[in-house]
């Protein structure tokens, strides 16, 4: 009788690499993360200039903190905080990863079709 083996890391992934602007200009090569987070992204991605228009602290963080938990979805296996983010991330950096992630998790939908 034959062995199978089946390595999941064989597998080649559709990755995003990004550069965060923060003093070290940390290379992170972005996986795709789980179905929930995704969802979380796309529901505050649509509500992005009313959270920072209205300043709500908490919305913010959760915002920041969804961002972190997608860019901890790397290849590299580090960990990001929000924190971090908030350190090196202006408004305008937010909006568009935001937009640019949106993009490439659209791309990776069509390539599966």
């Amino acid at each position: 009788m034959r062995n199978f083996d089946f390595d999941f890391n064989s597998i080649e992934q559709i990755t995003m690499g990004i550069t965060l602007p923060n003093q070290e200009k940390t290379r992170l090569t972005l996986t795709v993360p789980k179905v929930s987070l995704i969802e979380k992204l796309s529901t505050n991605a649509e509500k992005i200039d009313k959270i920072f228009k209205e300043k709500n602290k908490s919305t913010i963080n959760e915002l920041y903190q969804i961002i972190a938990d997608i860019m901890s979805c790397n290849k590299e296996f580090r960990k990001v905080t929000a924190e971090e983010l908030k350190d090196c991330l202006l408004y305008e950096h937010v909006s568009a990863f935001v937009f640019a992630y949106m993009e490439f998790l659209t791309e990776i939908k069509s390539a599966k079709n």
